[in-house]
């Protein structure tokens, strides 16, 4: 006969097991370490989505893999994490996607930005005029690659100017004070720095630039379906944020509070003005992450930035186009954005917190 302490202790013993059970399936569960740049805009935001995406949570739980989303200043810094194993997988900008391509075996697998890099300083100076001048840029990034073409087109080489290695975060204060002349980057700090001074601070020069969404390739074979519930995470978020003010203005939120965590100070960007350039440069996106087909020509801008690079010395005189073609991987988002119901691409589930 059962006495009253009989049933304390077993559902102390329940309670016991059911904890043991618990823990163990937490331990059998992988960080899958992203390293996004919530200074770039619209990945940074993408990466944020991600993190909040209920259904991708799941997905990701029934392979025993969490995700774990760590922020980073600039594309160099998510390539030493990919290089020592301390990621998985990135958001990278043209020059550090082809220099870790070249170097590591990558999966390309989705576009996170199409835009375009400028080069900013005092209002009225043109690309002639910055010989001899002390330039902002971010070494081995896609704003270190656009100051790079932007000098060719006026004439210029990098031995013409000064170059100021810095974090993207120290270059709208850097020019303020002039300390440096112009910077080299991407958005939104352009917009950033002359919103803060319209009348002192201009765009010098554009550069196109393209962003994409890389995975180890030994992640991705250990894992066959990672890359389709990825891919549906990446559509889904586009179109929620772009088809839904309340959800733009909610992961303009997050995106603003990332960059502060990363930064330890408040963008100098508005709510209202962080959520035009993300509207702006999605639209730039087409509101798509597929990798256009013709990326992978030899007439390419890819292809014809790795010569330019190479010929800098900024990537391996080895590399060439054809392994770096190989990396890209059409197939995942073809298949996703096929077939929609089964990847859930209308239906969201994004926690608030």
């Amino acid at each position: 006969m059962f006495r009253p302490v009989h049933i304390i202790l077993l559902c102390a013993a329940v309670c016991q097991l059911f904890t043991a059970v618990s823990s163990t399936a937490a331990d059998r569960t992988a960080p899958l370490v992203f390293a996004s740049q919530p200074l770039s805009a619209p990945g940074g935001t993408l990466a944020t989505l991600l993190k909040h995406d209920r259904i991708l949570r799941q997905e990701l739980a029934s392979m025993g893999l969490a995700l774990q989303v760590i922020a980073v200043k600039k594309g160099g810094d998510a390539i030493n994490m990919m290089q020592s194993g301390a990621a998985d997988m990135a958001t990278l900008g043209d020059m550090p996607m082809l220099e870790a391509a070249a170097t590591m075996p990558l999966s390309i697998f989705a576009r996170s930005r199409f835009s375009s890099i400028s080069l900013v300083g005092e209002k009225g100076i043109l690309g002639k005029d910055l010989k001899g001048k002390l330039i902002g840029y971010a070494p081995g990034t896609n704003g270190h690659f656009a100051l790079l073409k932007i000098l060719a087109g006026s004439g210029l080489h990098e031995t013409d100017v000064k170059l100021a290695p810095m974090d993207v975060t120290e270059m709208g204060a850097a020019l303020l004070q002039k300390k440096i002349d112009a910077f080299s980057a991407w958005e939104p700090t352009p917009e950033a720095t002359i919103a803060a001074n319209p009348n002192r601070f201009g765009v010098i020069g554009r550069q196109s630039s393209v962003s994409h969404v890389v995975i180890m390739q030994s992640t991705a074979g250990r894992h066959p379906e990672l890359r389709f519930h990825l891919a549906a995470a990446l559509v889904r978020a586009i179109n929620w944020i772009g088809h839904d003010r309340k959800a733009l203005l909610l992961a303009t939120d997050w995106t603003l509070e990332d960059m502060r965590t990363l930064t330890g100070t408040a963008s100098m960007l508005t709510h209202n003005q962080m959520a035009s350039v993300i509207t702006r440069e999605l639209e730039a996106l087409s509101h798509s992450p597929k990798i256009p087909s013709e990326t992978a020509a030899d007439s390419s801008m890819l292809a014809e930035e790795l010569l330019f690079l190479k010929k800098h010395g900024k990537v391996s005189a080895a590399a060439t186009w054809d392994s770096i073609r190989a990396s890209f991987d059409f197939k995942a988002m073809e298949q996703v954005m096929k077939q929609p119901q089964i990847y859930q691409l209308t239906r969201y589930d994004y926690e608030s917190n």
